[in-house]
């Protein structure tokens, strides 16, 4: 190993990922002395939910503004990735390394796009291919994966590099070219102040919480038992649960959608998505998998494994005559609650479930000797 990948090795990658725990998916990352040690969190969300979201709003709103919006909310991502990591400016000299590097290594999300790669570190001009990229291949919408390109280009260069995408099909594969330049018009500069705050939302003690979430252990289910198990399997780096694919991201990757669609007046839409999709998806897991004649206790702890297993916290449920109940252990967050993203998908689930249109009540953090997000429904 030459020194150049000794030092990108040392400096930005997860060294190990964490899927024995229900409830959490930690990526550990060593940095270049080895002296101390990072702990990010990854959550999963299925692709569909998300290309019927990315698809819904294009039937709102038209395909130029809801590419502006998700071109935000991709490099708001990468900001957000980078700043939790405390990434900071390469040298120039090392920057094309750094660039190339970084692209080529999302490909392990089921990210492609640094499948071709040609950049110029004097003037900043970046194009990349890639094909069937996780959200990019179903929706053929490429403007989240322009947003992480620019904003991966900006941040390591010190300078605002804007991106714009094609998409188009070959030989069924489904392609997005990116071009990145600092001579395209400005489009978008993050927030960081903003991004920081949603940073710090998600930070906690990890390792206390890992030796508190071992009472779990026997309750609840990890990602590496749906792997083991054969309920999940790994196909050109995208994780299938029972067939549906997986898009993994950081566990505030929902705040940033989010909080875009917020700003963009849309929080209706996204409301009812959520909800409508997450109720589909589910429907059609069961039926695919010839669940539909499990009863509803049965039926709900699969969510609760479902859940645990995907990173969301850990679900525990309890159910009155009028009211569900989830408290989410480790739910994410920790000084705001914002935990509406999950809650809202919760309660499509809920509906397919209890085949009934249940209403969410209010989400609130409660006070305990863990970090725990209750969310209420009144059915």
């Amino acid at each position: 190993m030459d020194i150049k990948s000794y030092i990108l090795n040392k400096l930005f990658f997860p060294k190990a990922v964490t899927i024995n725990e229900p409830g959490l998916i930690l990526t550990k990352i060593v940095r270049k002395d080895n002296s101390s040690l990072l702990i990010g969190r990854l959550a999963y969300l299925f692709e569909d939910v998300l290309v019927d979201l990315q698809k819904k709003t294009v039937e709102q709103i038209g395909l130029a503004k809801t590419d502006e919006i998700w071109y935000q909310i991709g490099k708001d991502l990468i900001t957000s990735y980078f700043l939790t990591l405390k990434v900071k400016k390469p040298p120039k000299f090392f920057l094309d390394s750094v660039v190339k590097y970084m692209l080529q290594r999302f490909s392990v999300t089921g990210i492609t796009i640094g499948n071709e790669i040609d950049f110029d570190k004097n003037c900043l001009d970046l194009q990349l291919k890639g094909s069937n990229n996780v959200l990019h291949r179903k929706s053929k919408q490429g403007a989240v994966l322009g947003g992480i390109a620019s904003g991966v280009l900006s941040f390591l260069s010190g300078e605002n590099v804007e991106a714009e995408t094609n998409s188009y099909e070959k030989d069924g594969e489904v392609f997005c070219e990116i071009k990145c330049s600092k001579k395209y018009f400005l489009r978008y500069v993050p927030d960081f102040l903003e991004i920081k705050e949603c940073v710090k939302n998600y930070q906690f003690d990890f390792k206390d919480a890992e030796k508190k979430l071992k009472i779990y252990e026997n309750r609840f289910s990890c990602l590496n038992q749906f792997l083991r198990f054969k309920k999940a399997r790994m196909k050109d780096n995208i994780v299938y649960f029972l067939g549906f694919a997986l898009m993994a991201g950081e566990i505030n990757t929902s705040d940033h959608i989010w909080r875009n669609y917020e700003k963009a007046g849309l929080t209706d839409l996204i409301s009812k998505t959520l909800v409508s999709s997450s109720e589909k998806v589910l429907k059609q897991i069961f039926r695919d998998n010839k669940l539909d004649q499990r009863g509803i206790r049965d039926k709900v702890k699969f969510l609760q494994n479902m859940m645990a297993g995907f990173g969301w916290g850990i679900p525990l449920y309890r159910k009155t005559k009028n009211e569900i109940v989830f408290d989410f252990v480790y739910g994410a967050q920790v000084k705001t609650n914002s935990f509406l993203f999950y809650a809202l998908q919760l309660q499509g689930f809920l509906n397919f479930i209890f085949k009934k249109k249940v209403k969410l009540v209010k989400i609130e953090k409660v006070k305990a000797k863990t970090v725990i997000s209750r969310v209420v429904y009144k059915i």
